[in-house]
């Protein structure tokens, strides 16, 4: 068994779809939409875990300039955090 972290999944279609895939079976979620509408950015950063070709877990980080008491911020969101119940 092959394990390495991949943060560029976006324009991979098969890691994508495994991605996504994932996101289905463990939170009955669908990110086709977001993807095909143009919302996955650079500001999106996933770093899966891929074992033999295909995702088995996750989390993102998403970059976010926000306006905090009167300062603009950039923060980061920990998201989309999801493991393959077979592992």
């Amino acid at each position: 068994m092959t394990c390495e972290i991949i943060t560029d999944i976006r324009d991979r279609a098969p890691l994508r779809e495994s991605f996504f895939s994932l996101a289905r079976r463990v939170f009955g979620l669908s990110f086709e939409a977001w993807y095909a509408a143009g919302w996955w950015t650079q500001r999106y950063i996933p770093y899966s875990a891929v074992v033999d070709g295909r995702v088995a877990a996750n989390v993102s980080v998403n970059v976010i300039d926000m306006l905090w008491r009167g300062e603009e911020r950039r923060c980061v969101q920990l998201g989309t955090v999801m493991t393959d119940p077979g592992f």
